[in-house]
């Protein structure tokens, strides 16, 4: 259900690929933080992540034919498998950009949120609508890049809302036509080089030149200019406390 595949030169895309809508079963979930730790092993030396899905959309969430069996559901197990995919993505020590094409909702947008990055097609549309199917969800991923009370609408309503208005919220940095989507967006923002983390002696063979990581996302943040204006967005260090 996940694909990596390398387009680029010390970048790694991780790509949900489970048709009709790439909504998330457990085995999905598990895929994911392996994923996620192949991309961080520091032998591999990779700059950037991009998380995108194949599909008319990003993701409907969680598959909710799961939930009719109780084995499932009941599992002790099951919010552990669902906390391990959205922690690989938040605490990756390489940068995640997040390429949302269509509905992200549910869980795709929990995985949006903890995101370092997110790029979206004028097409993307995004939810909590974890309301739908009887409970309330996503909102502390939601806190980490939305102002508290459009996180209680979405979340106690459960409208999407576009690329737009999240571009307006500052969750998205870039809304583009569809057909722009892709791997030459990310190389014509410069991203590889700003979220470059580690560069490689190969004479050395060790990893020299490591930027201060508060330092590194505040250029990020400028380059993109990405404005937080009367939003407490946490800034999230790109490399933990080093």
């Amino acid at each position: 259900f996940i694909q990596i595949s390398i387009p680029e030169e010390a970048i790694v895309a991780i790509t949900l690929n489970r048709p009709p809508v790439n909504a998330f079963n457990p085995q999905m979930y598990h895929e994911v933080k392996l994923a996620f730790e192949y991309a961080n092993a520091p032998e591999n030396r990779y700059r950037c992540i991009i998380l995108n899905a194949k599909g008319k959309m990003f993701s409907a969430g969680n598959d909710i034919s799961i939930f009719s069996d109780d084995a499932v559901y009941q599992n002790p197990n099951y919010s552990s498998i669902v906390d391990e995919a959205g922690n690989a993505v938040l605490f990756s020590e390489i940068p995640v950009v997040c390429s949302v094409n269509g509905a992200c909702v549910g869980t795709g947008f929990c995985l949006a949120a903890v995101s370092d990055v997110v790029v979206a097609s004028e097409k993307g549309k995004f939810g909590i609508t974890e309301l739908n199917v009887g409970v309330i969800g996503g909102a502390p991923e939601a806190g980490y890049c939305l102002p508290p009370k459009v996180v209680r609408y979405m979340a106690l309503t459960g409208n999407l809302l576009t690329a737009e208005q999240m571009h307006q919220y500052n969750m998205v940095c870039k809304v583009v036509p569809e057909d722009r989507l892709g791997m030459g967006l990310v190389a014509s923002m410069g991203m590889v080089d700003n979220m470059l983390l580690k560069s490689y002696d190969k004479a050395k063979g060790i990893f020299v030149d490591r930027k201060p990581a508060k330092k590194l996302a505040e250029e990020l943040v400028e380059r993109l200019e990405i404005m937080t204006t009367n939003v407490e967005t946490p800034l999230r260090l790109l490399s933990g406390d080093n």
